[in-house]
């Protein structure tokens, strides 16, 4: 399917799951520091559920089997805290942005015909970004504020992928992999010798940790004679 002369560049659209631990404490302790010292009845809404992010790569050849090459992902999830009643709401977000840029490489586990499969595995830096933003809205009157923190984390991922041949250039693939990150702490972003901590001055951190599938379409730029 590929020769040792061929180079590729691909593009998926992938579906995510995020373990997001340490986030999921934040929710929890805002919510039981509001209910036990202002008596308000916040509830979790949304947890940082499983999204859509994309990915883009280019592959060039080791071997008639083997390839590697540059990888760039975009990744985001979020969470909602909310309380409302007749008077107004008070809402906090919590907004998660992932850039993962990393290397790439696969390895061909079939012989090349028109639909061969690939292990692959990732090795990376993430950039992550957490804006919390705060609302509270009495009848028509309404206030918002926002801080950002920021992150660096690491992360490898293994995976298996399809490619299918459409044309002498173009093929239809699809991934399933698993990523694992090695966390780091979250820092204020206007001042990153300040860390984000909880009550027991543990550091909070984001874990983009789970399972990846994709689905797109990679292009042969094949090699002028």
């Amino acid at each position: 399917m590929a020769s040792a002369q061929s180079r590729f560049i691909a593009a998926d659209v992938m579906f995510g799951t995020f373990s997001m631990h340490s986030m999921k404490d934040l929710q929890h302790y805002i919510v039981e520091q509001s209910r036990s010292n202002y008596n308000l009845p916040y509830a979790i809404v949304s947890s940082f559920p499983a999204y859509l992010g994309f990915s883009y790569l280019a592959a060039y050849p080791l071997s008639d089997k083997w390839s590697m090459g540059p990888r760039l992902q975009f990744y985001s999830t979020g969470g909602r805290i909310d309380y409302g009643d007749y008077s107004g709401y008070i809402r906090q977000d919590q907004l998660l942005r992932g850039y993962n840029l990393g290397a790439y490489i696969q390895g061909r586990l079939t012989p090349a015909e028109e639909t061969a499969f690939y292990f692959t595995s990732t090795l990376g830096v993430t950039v992550s970004h957490l804006i919390l933003v705060s609302e509270v809205a009495v009848g028509s009157q309404s206030e918002k504020e926002q801080v950002g923190y920021f992150s660096l984390n690491y992360s490898i991922g293994p995976g298996l992928t399809f490619k299918r041949k459409i044309s002498e250039r173009f093929f239809l693939q699809g991934s399933a992999g698993f990523e694992v990150s090695i966390r780091n702490k979250l820092r204020y972003s206007n001042n990153l010798k300040l860390i984000m901590q909880d009550y027991r001055e543990r550091p909070y951190n984001v874990a983009w940790d789970g399972l990846r599938l994709g689905i797109g379409t990679s292009y042969r730029i094949l090699k002028k004679n």
